[in-house]
This record gives C-alpha cells, sequence and structure tokens, in this order.
C-alpha cells in the first residue's frame, strides 16, 4: 500500500519480498470494513463473503446471534488479498522483486540506506520497514519488548472437510471467555472456513489445545477431517510507549510498527491507514518539506496509536470482567452498535468504552488499574497452571 501510493505520486519505488505471489499468509482473512476506507481502488475481486452478523458464545457454552444492517467484515483469503495490492503497486509503476530476501539493512545518515539482498546491494533515500512481526528493518529500531505481543493458531478448513450446514456463509462465529484472554473465531469463505484461536503470546502453549476443544464444540468437521488440515501460528505485536517508530531514513508500517489492534487482532486496518501516513511523510522529506508537517510518529500515535491504547484497556477489561462484557454485547444495543461501529470505522474504543461503562464513568480510573491488575494475575495463574 505504501509503495502503491508513492508510485503514484511519481516515486521511484523498489519493493522487495521473499516470497513469490501468490503465497500464503497466516491470518484469520476478516477484513473489517475500516480497512476498506484506506483503500484507494476497487478490491470487490477478492472478497468472498459480506459478514453482516455475529454469533457469540461463552466459553463454549451459551450462545447469542446479533446482526447489523449493513457490512461488518469482509472475507478473504490474503493468498488473493495481497497478491491484489502487489498488483496495483506495480500497476502504479513500482519496480517488484519478489522472492529476493533482504539479508541486511545499513542506515546510515539522512542521505540514504543501503540493503544487502540475494541481488546485491540497493541504496535507497528512504526504507519502509513493511516486512510484519519478526521485521528485519524493525530491529534497527527496537528490541523485542518494546511491543506487547500476542500469537494466534488457524487453519484454512476447505469445504469438503466441513458438514453442511454447520457453517453460515453470512454470519462469524467467536467464541469468548474460554482462555483469560482472547478468543476463537470462524470466518466463512466461498470454499473454505479459517478456523483460529488467538491469546497473549505468554499463555501462547494454551492455543493448540485450545483450537481441538473449539473445532470439537462446534462440530463442523466431518469425520477423520482433523487430520488432513494444516495449523499455522504467527505472532500480533502492539505498539507501546517505548516503540520507535522511524529514523532519518527508515519508516516502519503495519506489524512491523505493531500496529494490531489488541482486542479483535485486526491489523490490517492500521497497516493501510500507516501506508497513507508514511507516504505523505516521505514525499515531504523528498520534497524537503519534512520540518514543516508534524512527524511521522507523532501521526502514528495520534491516528491510531490513541485507538490502541483504548482497545487494550478495554482487552485489560475484558479479562477481568469476561461475563459482564459478554452480557453487555448481548443486551446492550448501544454497546453493540459501538462496536460494530468500530468495524466499520465510524466509531472509537473510547466511545465504546463510555458505553460500557454507563453512569460510572467517574469509576474509570480505580476500575482500569484493578483490571490491569487482576489481568496480570489471571494470566501469571494460567501460565503457571499449563507449563505445570
Amino acid at each position: 500500500m505504501t509503495a502503491y501510493r508513492l508510485a503514484k505520486a511519481g516515486v521511484r519505488v523498489l519493493v522487495i519480498d521473499a516470497k513469490r505471489f501468490p503465497r500464503e499468509k497466516a491470518c484469520g482473512g476478516g477484513i473489517q470494513r475500516r480497512a476498506s476506507l484506506k483503500i484507494p481502488f476497487e478490491w470487490d475481486s477478492v472478497v468472498h463473503n459480506d459478514l453482516r452478523a455475529l454469533s457469540f458464545s461463552f466459553g463454549l457454552g451459551k450462545r447469542f446471534t446479533k446482526g447489523y444492517e449493513k457490512t461488518l467484515v469482509y472475507s478473504v483469503l490474503r493468498a488473493e488479498f495481497d497478491s491484489l495490492l502487489l498488483k496495483q503497486a506495480e500497476r502504479a509503476g513500482a519496480t517488484v522483486w519478489q522472492g529476493c530476501k533482504v539479508t541486511g539493512v545499513e542506515s546510515g545518515n539522512s542521505t540514504g540506506v543501503t540493503i544487502q539482498t540475494e541481488r546485491g546491494e540497493v541504496r535507497a533515500r528512504f526504507v519502509v520497514g513493511a516486512d510484519g512481526a519478526n521485521s528485519i528493518v524493525a530491529r534497527h529500531l527496537n528490541p523485542r519488548d518494546n511491543y506487547y505481543w500476542q500469537a494466534a493458531l488457524y487453519c484454512e478448513v476447505p469445504t469438503e472437510c466441513l458438514n453442511p450446514g454447520t457453517v453460515d456463509s453470512e454470519r462469524m462465529r467467536v467464541d469468548w471467555g474460554s482462555l483469560p484472554s482472547g478468543y476463537g473465531w470462524i470466518f466463512p469463505k466461498k470454499n473454505s472456513a479459517n478456523v483460529g484461536v488467538g491469546c497473549p503470546a505468554s499463555i501462547a502453549r494454551s492455543l493448540r489445545p485450545y483450537l481441538l476443544r473449539f473445532l470439537q464444540a462446534e462440530k463442523i468437521l466431518r469425520p477423520g477431517a482433523i487430520s488432513r488440515l494444516k495449523f499455522s501460528g504467527h505472532q500480533l505485536p502492539t505498539l507501546t510507549r517505548r516503540t520507535r517508530l522511524s529514523s532519518d531514513n527508515l519508516v516502519l508500517v503495519g506489524d512491523a510498527a505493531g500496529l494490531v489492534e489488541p482486542l479483535t487482532g485486526d491489523g490490517i486496518s492500521h497497516a493501510c491507514h500507516s501506508a497513507e501516513i508514511a507516504s505523505d511523510s516521505i514525499l515531504n522529506g523528498l520534497a524537503g518539506r519534512a520540518q514543516d508537517r508534524p512527524s511521522y510518529d507523532r501521526r502514528i500515535r495520534d491516528e491510531i496509536g490513541i485507538e490502541l491504547f483504548w482497545a487494550r484497556q478495554l482487552l485489560s477489561l475484558a479479562v477481568a470482567f469476561p461475563r459482564i462484557l459478554y452480557e453487555l454485547f448481548e443486551h446492550n444495543d448501544s454497546v453493540w452498535n459501538a462496536f460494530c461501529g468500530i468495524l466499520r470505522g465510524e466509531e472509537s474504543f473510547r466511545h465504546l468504552r463510555r458505553c460500557i461503562l454507563g453512569p460510572f464513568q467517574l469509576l474509570w480510573t480505580p476500575v482500569r488499574y484493578f483490571a490491569e491488575w487482576h489481568e496480570r494475575g489471571k494470566l501469571e495463574l494460567h501460565s503457571l497452571k499449563v507449563k505445570a
């Protein structure tokens, strides 16, 4: 997305990727509608389903279903979605090197960067680290503990492995409360269903047992199908106050910048938004206007970081009071509508917090500190149980 925007503006752009497209990408494949607000071209051709309803369960038990009049999430296959984005960047004028691994980045002064690749050295004025959770570029700016880490495990289940009628093509499935933090999901596609689970990295050992329990409880698999499934894992970083997002000639976007929203696990929406901010910042730098505009880091924190902050606070609240949050989503329409507004890019997590607390807004500070303390205790206890 950054390459597309810069190439459209006439900048010489080189995209280097270790893989050849189309390639698999570990992801649930649920693109929240808010992501589409930052995609400046048609991409309907890779949309499998428009999802307008959500079926929630609590601890693989009690469940309810709620719908919305407009699309909340688009289901896609990341191999198709990512290939489309790469083709759009190439059509805009970017040069693309596929199947070329970057082995190192040497940041000099403000005049440029040297990138070591399997095809030789490349010199560039700016390097954009769009290389995900294990970013080579990000290592020049941040140690691992500058991020808050979550983990996920998923599988793309083909139709022939699914019991007929068990997966609704217009409805997402989410299980909440089975782990101290995290959730399970099912996103239906045209010829498959993406099934996965996620949680904080500190209790990631719980993911595989939870995914197997989730599959068993949903009864979506044909007999013997589980042996044919391929499980894939990935890590999800969220920025903290310590995270550095750029230097004179390095810019981090997407997962490399830690822009995964921690409550729902969405990374694509903020990745697309960061591409817009990064391209603006680089264009200003190339034109010598960098000092006249807000810095890249400041814009990321002002436009994206504040949402990640409130989502993180609500995650702590969900861990401390999981059943209360579940009941509010089921019975409180203002909470449900605010959540749907977030998925559509029309509301904020701060607004959702107001809807959840209602008349108890003045109690937010003590509730927040209790929730954070309770979350730490729950995760530490669960981690000890898993290790035992």
